[in-house]
Formats: structure tokens, sequence, C-alpha cells
């Protein structure tokens, strides 16, 4: 750890800065009393490239020990007009000040840092360290975070010096690939989706997304205009998260006019009936129509019964 020492008069010497401690002694002028507390303006000009400024602890020993001044990632609230503070040499031995400091995460970049010190005669000097960073962070998107089952999440890593993964997808699955691709979720509920990250030095991080999958839901409309005009076109229960879906059409006359039954991607993709009878050309007239629905959701909710047996109005 690089160090520098200066030795002052009260505070008039100039002072001299190390890489990371500066070391000050007090030494009172020969002959002379002491009336007044010495002190050292720490000027607002500290800084770093990045805005991680760090903070000072400052120690007073007994005249002609020296004054430890060291810096950590930390920052200096403003005490006067010109954005100074001012830290006085306390007499009391072995005492510590510390200016208000706030503690900061390790930069994620390489910054270098700088200090300006300025006594209560105007001598001021500045310095500056390196700061090679070795900080990890781990960090995630996921698209989309919301929506019905089967749900496929894409996860993409946007980590900071991680050199190991371990994804946790919050169903008991895991993957230690950098990049997962793609999830698909079967059951509705929440997920937690935790990333843990290690870099070569070992260092950890880990971050957090939480996946929802929409419970099962289903809702028949009683009417449908199949007239191509791109409005209410096809005949199509409001449904999420379905795993399978039964639906049988009939004519007041008894005749079955349409029929579908499918899961999965068939389900995800169909697009209902458009009032054409059992898949020909022909239309169908407008008028009343009798519906019969089976359908049982992810969450193994069943949708069978009185309720969803119904009338449609087809109109034209």
């Amino acid at each position: 750890m690089a160090v520098a020492d200066a030795s002052f008069n009260t505070v008039k010497d100039a002072i001299s800065l190390g890489l990371t401690i500066l070391r000050l002694f007090r030494e009172p002028l020969i002959g002379s009393l002491e009336t007044e507390t010495p002190s050292i303006m720490i000027s607002g000009s500290l800084f770093a490239l990045k805005e991680d400024p760090p903070r000072i602890l400052m120690t007073d020993p007994p005249p002609g020990s020296p004054l430890l001044m060291t810096f950590t990632p930390g920052t200096f609230p403003a005490s006067n007009s010109c954005g100074d503070v001012i830290a006085p040499l306390l007499k009391s031995s072995l005492l510590t000040v510390e200016i208000d400091p706030v503690t900061f995460s390790p930069p994620l970049e390489d910054v270098r840092y700088m200090l300006a010190v300025t006594d209560s005669f105007g001598c001021s000097t500045t310095s500056s360290f390196d700061y090679e960073s070795i900080h990890v962070k781990a960090e995630f998107t996921a698209d989309p975070t919301e929506g019905e089952a089967p749900l496929e999440i894409t996860f993409t890593d946007k980590s900071v010096r991680a050199t190991s993964y371990t994804w946790k997808f919050g169903d008991d699955s895991i993957s230690t690939s950098p990049d997962p691709g793609t999830h698909k979720y079967y059951i509705p509920g929440e997920y937690t989706v935790t990333l843990v990250i290690e870099s070569e030095l070992t260092c950890t991080d880990s971050a957090t997304v939480t996946i929802e999958v929409v419970p099962s839901m289903l809702q028949i409309p009683n009417v449908f205009t199949p007239n191509e005009d791109g409005i209410n076109d096809f005949f199509i229960p409001d449904k999420k998260s379905l795993k399978f879906l039964n639906l049988q059409i009939f004519a007041k006359s008894g005749q079955r006019v349409y029929f579908y039954q499918g899961d999965g991607d068939d389900l995800q993709s169909w697009q209902g009936w458009d009032g054409k009878i059992n898949y020909s050309e022909r239309r169908a007239q407008p008028g009343a129509y009798y519906y019969v629905l089976r359908a049982v959701g992810y969450d193994d909710v069943e949708y069978i019964g009185r309720e969803y047996r119904g009338t449609v109005y087809l109109f034209r």
C-alpha cells in the first residue's frame, strides 16, 4: 500500500498525498503556543471519473504522531456554498471523524479517483489513483414476464465478469449455460427465476426476475358476424391457459355444422368457427346455433356442464 508523509507546523506546510493513505505530522512551532484548533479543508473537488467518490476517515493521535487519512468508497455532503467540507484536527487522542460517509458498491469499470486537499493557508495539492475493478454483477432480462400457459420466455444474460452460470427457473429445472435461450412454463402460477454467477476470482452475485403464468379462463360469446370485414368474423371463446378444448356446433335441425378438438400449439393457433359448414365453402345461414363445449386448463380446472352449452347467434 503506497503511503506519503508530510511534516508541517500547524497546517502551513505543503501536503503530500500517496495513493491510498495520507499521513500528516502535526508539530507545534518551537517557542509558540497553539491557540486554535488547526484544520484541513477537504475540497469538494474530491471525485472519481465514475460517480463513486471515496470518503475519508481521519484519526488524530497525539502531537508528533502521524495523522492517518484513508479513503474508501463513499461521498461528501456540501457544507458551505463552495461545496467544501471543513474537517478539524481533533486534539483528543485516538479520535476518529467520519464525514457523513455513504457506502457505494464497487464500480464495475476501471476508474481513476482524484483527491484535492487544501489547508487553512490556502496551500493545496492533488493526487489520484487508478482502481482496477474486479467487481461482478448478475443481471438478465426475461421476455415476456407474464402470459398464458404454455408461456415461452426468452432469457438474455447481461452480467459483468461472469465465468460460470447457474440458472434456476423456479420450476425445479436448472441450466448452467451462459445463454439458456428459451424456457417454457406450463402450469399457471408465479415463478422466481434466479441467476447466480461467479467470476474467475470466485466473486459471486445473483439476480432474480418474477414470471407470472395466468390461471386458466374461459368465456363464451353469444354472437358473431362472419361477413369478412375483419371484425368479429369468428366464433371463438375468450380463453387463457387451456391445454384441451372440444367444441361442437349444431343447427336447429340437429345437424352438426362444426367440430373442433385440439390441444397444445394447435389450440394456441386455433381461430374458431368461421361460419362455414363443416370446413366447406358453404356458408351457414343467419340464425341461432347450439354449441357444446368442453375444456381443461393447464391448472387442471375443467370447463364442462350446462354453463358451457348454449346458443350463439350468427349475423351477416
